[in-house]
């Protein structure tokens, strides 16, 4: 080998070294720089894109986990008290039923139509708070908000990366 082609081939080896030493420096892949040494390959943007990708959804289903599992106990909650005052309201309803019944049977001289009157005004606070109940099951929802409204941003801010 002739001493031109010797010192060539020092280098250039000298100089892959040199783009190594500056790669790891950097953080960055050893292949990472172009020939020109002006910037990441397209391969690892798409890679470092990949795993910012992963990253960000297994954080976004977290988060949505999470959501999910505080609304569903608040429901669970929410439902097992109403359900332990219903028992509680049942036996003081039926006490106080039977009280205002023989309440009235003395004032209008009838039990049947003391317990008629009673049953219907009894009836009517029954309707009343069942659909009051119904409108206030159907507001509720288990849509998680922060996690939709997370994504959108998350698709805004990647969109104008990408653009």
């Amino acid at each position: 080998m002739s001493n031109v082609n010797y010192k060539a081939a020092h280098a250039d080896e000298r100089r892959a070294a040199e783009e190594t030493a500056e790669a790891a420096m950097e953080g960055a892949h050893p292949g990472a720089r172009t020939a020109a040494g002006n910037g990441p390959h397209i391969q690892n943007l798409v890679g470092e894109a990949l795993r910012e990708s992963s990253d960000l959804a297994r954080k976004e289903f977290s988060l949505f986990k999470a959501e999910m599992a505080e609304s569903v106990k608040s429901l669970f909650l929410g439902i097992a008290m109403m359900m332990g005052a219903a028992v509680f309201a049942i036996g003081a309803i039926i006490l106080l039923t039977e009280a205002l019944v023989k309440w009235l049977a003395t004032v209008v001289n009838s039990e049947a139509l003391a317990a008629l009157i009673v049953g219907g005004v009894l009836a009517a606070i029954a309707i009343g708070l069942g659909l009051y109940g119904k409108s206030a099951f159907s507001s509720f929802s288990l849509t998680p908000e922060r996690t939709m409204r997370s994504i959108k941003r998350d698709t805004r801010v990647i969109s104008e990366r990408v653009s």
